[in-house]
C-alpha cells in the first residue's frame, strides 16, 4: 500500500511540476523572443539575471536563517531528548535513530520547498536591486 500510495504522489507533484515548469518555459522563450525581435535582447538578459539572483539570493537567505534556527533549537534541545542519538559500536541502531534520520530528510525537503517559495516572493525585488546596484541615470 506505502509503494502505491508513493508511486501515485510521486506522478502527481511529477505532473505538477511538469506543467509549471512548460508554461513558465513557454513565458519566457515568448518574451525572449519578442525582446529580441525589436532589439532590446541585452535589456531583456539584464532582466532576467536580476530576477533569477533576486530569487536565489532571498532563497538562500531564508534557507541560511532557516537552517541556523533550526540547529540552535537542536543544540540547546539536546537535554531534552529522551534517547542519546550516539549508537556504540556494534550495536544495532534503536528505532528512534531510523526515525531520526527519516525526519531530517523530511526536514531538508521543507526547508528547500520553504526557500523557493520565499525565493519566488523576493523576485519582484528585481527592480529596486537594478536600481541598488546600477545607481547611474539611464537617459
Amino acid at each position: 500500500m506505502f509503494q502505491r500510495g508513493f508511486a501515485i504522489l510521486f506522478v502527481f507533484v511529477g505532473c505538477v511540476l511538469a506543467f509549471t515548469f512548460a508554461k513558465v518555459g513557454a513565458h519566457v522563450a515568448t518574451d525572449w523572443f519578442w525582446f529580441e525581435s525589436l532589439g532590446y535582447g541585452d535589456a531583456y538578459k539584464t532582466m532576467a539575471i536580476a530576477r533569477f539572483g533576486s530569487f536565489l539570493g532571498f532563497g538562500a537567505l531564508f534557507l541560511a536563517l532557516a537552517t541556523l534556527n533550526i540547529a540552535i533549537a537542536r543544540h540547546f534541545g539536546q537535554r531534552t531528548r529522551e534517547m542519546p542519538l550516539e549508537v556504540l559500536v556494534g550495536d544495532e541502531p534503536p528505532a528512534g535513530l531510523r526515525k531520526f534520520q527519516q525526519q531530517r530528510v523530511g526536514w531538508a525537503f521543507a526547508l528547500i520547498a520553504a526557500a523557493s517559495v520565499m525565493g519566488i516572493a523576493g523576485t519582484p525585488a528585481w527592480t529596486s536591486i537594478l536600481r541598488f546596484t546600477n545607481p547611474n541615470p539611464f537617459g
